[in-house]
Parts: C-alpha cells; structure tokens; sequence
C-alpha cells in the first residue's frame, strides 16, 4: 500500500505529534480539531515539539470540521482525541468513510479500536501504542518528557 494522505484528528499534545512526523515524513497531512486555536498554529508557523524529541513542521492544511474531510478523503485517518468520544467521531467519518480506508486508534485507554469498529468496518480498524510522554506547553507546542521508539500498529 502506498499511503500519501493522512488526516489526524485530535490537536493536542499526541494528535500534534502525531501530525508533525507524519509532515517531516513527506506527508501530505490535515490536522482537525473542534478548536480553532488549536488548529490554527499548524500550518502557521507550524507545530514545534520539544524536550526528548526537537522539531517545527507545518502541516499541509488544518480544519475544525470533520466533515470537511470528505471533500478531500485522506487514505488514514489517526484518530487521538479522549475515548469519550469515539462514538462521535466514528458516526462522523460514516458520511466519508471509504473501502480501503485505514483508521487508527492513537490513544490511551483500553479498547478503543472496538468502539470505532461498531460503527466502522472492523478490517479496517487499527490500534497504535503511544510511547511517548507529552504535556501541551500552549497551541501547537509540545513537550515531549520522554519518547521511545519504536511505536506499535496492530489491526483488529
């Protein structure tokens, strides 16, 4: 497979992460969240990690709208907000959501993927071990306590 577009949704301390390797990886990448000053620093001057891990990326768009993905659908979609509201966000992707999809669950909790795989198809459901320590110093900065690689995917 040949990933090229991927979508995070979830701009805080994991999703900004997230989105910013993805980014330095040559990615094309949409960051989303419902607050708009999370979003915003993203593209402009772009997402700055530091502490373990020491980078400032942009990434290619930010939206706060989720169904804003469906003009443009990504081949993944990381997903990275709390687990309180998966079902949301899964009913959400419903409207877009596409065979050959991958959806990743990229968050603490237990779980998790199953929640996206009740709404979603199972096969496409993956879950991601975060191995990181990250707290949001403000918008689109990041401190990173502690980051050790590699990171984990596994599918349903």
């Amino acid at each position: 497979m040949n990933f090229k577009k991927f979508a995070v949704i979830g701009a805080g301390p994991v999703g900004s992460i997230v989105a910013a390797f993805l980014a330095k990886g040559g990615y094309d990448v949409t960051l989303c969240d419902i607050i708009p000053e999370l979003v915003a620093p993203a593209t402009d001057p772009g997402i700055i990690l530091e502490g373990a891990e020491n980078l400032q990326q942009k990434v290619t768009r930010g939206i706060t709208n989720i169904d804003d993905l469906a003009k443009d659908p990504p081949d993944v979609i990381i997903i990275t907000v709390k687990a309180t509201v998966l079902h949301l966000i899964a009913s959400s992707m419903q409207g877009f959501y596409r065979e050959g999809m991958y959806v990743v669950s990229w968050q603490n909790g237990i779980d998790t993927e199953l929640v996206l795989a009740e709404t979603l198809e199972k096969k496409a459901i993956m879950r991601a071990v975060v191995n990181f320590g990250c707290g949001l110093v403000k918008p689109g900065q990041v401190h990173m306590a502690f980051h050790h690689p590699p990171h984990f995917l596994q599918e349903l």
